[in-house]
C-alpha cells in the first residue's frame, strides 16, 4: 500500500521579505529627515564631503548612502553621489515642487503601524487624533503641509473630473489646508471658495494660503462639518461644495450626516462633488485602500473605508441625483461623486 505524498514545502521567503518591507521605507524617511537630499548639489558629492557639511558620521552616512543607491533614491557615478531625479524634483528642499512634508508626516505614522494589534484588540485608534489635529503643534503642522503637498502633486487630476465655469461660489467642507480650493479658484479666476476646518488646520491653512498668494479668493474658516455650520455660515448657500477626503475619518452614519450638511448649503441646482478613496463591493481591493482602511482607524474613531455603493447611497440619501461618478486616472484608488442637488 503506498504512502500518502507529502505536500509540497513552503518557502518562507514571500513572508520574510513582507515582514522588512518597512525597512526601504524607513531608509527613505530618515534620509528625509535628516534632510540629507538637500545636501547634495546637482555636480554631486562625495561621502566625506556630505558628512562634514551635514554633522553626520561617515562611517553610518556611508552605510546610508551606499543602501539608497541600491534602493535607487540616489546614484553613484566615479565616487560621488547624486540624487535620483524624482527625489532631486520632491525631497530636495531648494526645489520648488519639495513636498518633504508628505513624508515626514509618514514617518509620524510609525507609532500607530506599530500598534496596530493594540487597535484590533481594543477598538481605539492607536494614538489620538487630537495630536495631529491641535495637540501637538509639529505633528499638527506636518499634518496640513503634507496634505497641502499631496494636493498638489494629485489635485490637477481630481479637479479634472468637474467643470465649475458656471460656479461662482465654492464651499470646501473639511477643506484642509484649501490646496485643491486654491488650485480650482485658479483655474475659474471667478470662483471664490471657502474652506470650513478645524480651528488648528484652518489656522494653518489661512498660513498656506497667504503664502500662495490666494489673497481674497480663498478664505480659511474655523467649523466643524458634523456641528452646525449656522454660527460659522449664517445662512450662506453656495453653487458648489466639495467634499474630498473626508469619509475615511468617519463612520457611515457620520458620512451620511456630513453629505446631508452639505446639500442644505447647496442653492438648487448646485453641484456636490464627493471623491475619496474606496473599496470594491467585496472590500478586498484596490490593496492600498485596504491599507489605507487600516492606516485611518489607527489615528481616528471611526476611521476606515467605505465602498463605493455604499457612498453613491449617502449622496442619494441626501436627496441629491447622481449625475456622473468613476475613478480618478492616477495610481491611487480614488473614486468620485458628482450629485446635483433637485
Amino acid at each position: 500500500m503506498s504512502q500518502p505524498s507529502s505536500p509540497a514545502p513552503h518557502s518562507p521567503n514571500r513572508l520574510m521579505g513582507a515582514a522588512i518591507q518597512y525597512w526601504p521605507s524607513a531608509l527613505l524617511l530618515n534620509a528625509v529627515k535628516l534632510d540629507l537630499f538637500s545636501f547634495i548639489p546637482k555636480q554631486g558629492a562625495a561621502s566625506e564631503d556630505l558628512a562634514r557639511k551635514g554633522g553626520f558620521s561617515h562611517r553610518q552616512l556611508s552605510l546610508m548612502l551606499h543602501a539608497l543607491v541600491a534602493h535607487e533614491f540616489l546614484e553613484k557615478r566615479e565616487g560621488l553621489f547624486f540624487n535620483a531625479s524624482d527625489v532631486d524634483a520632491f525631497l530636495n528642499r531648494n526645489s520648488p515642487a519639495y513636498m518633504g512634508q508628505a513624508l515626514r508626516y509618514a514617518m509620524d505614522l510609525y507609532e500607530p503601524w506599530g500598534k496596530l494589534d493594540q487597535t484590533v484588540r481594543e477598538g481605539l485608534p492607536a494614538v489620538p487624533p487630537e495630536r495631529h489635529l491641535g495637540q501637538n503643534a509639529d505633528q499638527t503642522r506636518n499634518f496640513v503641509r503634507a496634505m497641502h503637498d499631496r494636493a498638489l502633486a494629485i489635485g490637477p487630476a481630481l479637479i479634472s473630473q468637474f467643470d465649475l465655469s458656471h460656479a461662482r461660489t465654492l464651499l470646501d467642507l473639511g477643506g484642509g489646508p484649501g490646496t485643491l480650493s486654491l488650485l480650482l479658484t485658479r483655474k475659474y479666476p471667478g470662483l471664490r471658495a471657502t474652506v470650513l476646518d478645524l480651528p488648528a488646520v484652518a489656522a494653518e491653512a489661512s498660513l498656506i494660503l497667504t503664502e500662495q498668494n490666494a489673497g481674497d479668493a480663498v478664505r480659511a474658516v474655523a467649523g466643524s462639518y458634523l456641528e452646525d455650520l449656522t454660527p460659522v455660515l449664517g445662512g450662506e448657500t453656495f453653487d458648489a461644495v466639495l467634499l474630498s477626503g473626508q469619509m475615511h475619518q468617519e463612520s457611515l452614519e457620520n458620512s451620511g450626516k456630513i453629505v446631508a450638511q452639505a446639500c442644505e448649503r447647496l442653492k438648487p441646482g448646485g453641484t456636490l462633488f464627493l471623491v475619496d478613496i474606496m473599496v470594491a463591493e467585496e472590500k478586498s481591493s484596490p490593496r492600498f485602500a485596504t491599507l489605507f482602511g487600516l492606516n485611518m482607524c489607527l489615528t481616528r474613531p471611526e476611521g476606515g473605508v467605505h465602498s463605493r455603493a455604499e457612498m453613491e447611497a449617502c449622496l442619494q440619501g441626501a436627496g441629491l441625483a447622481v449625475r456622473k461618478q468613476g475613478e480618478i486616472p492616477m495610481d491611487f484608488p480614488y473614486y468620485y461623486f458628482l450629485g446635483e442637488r433637485k
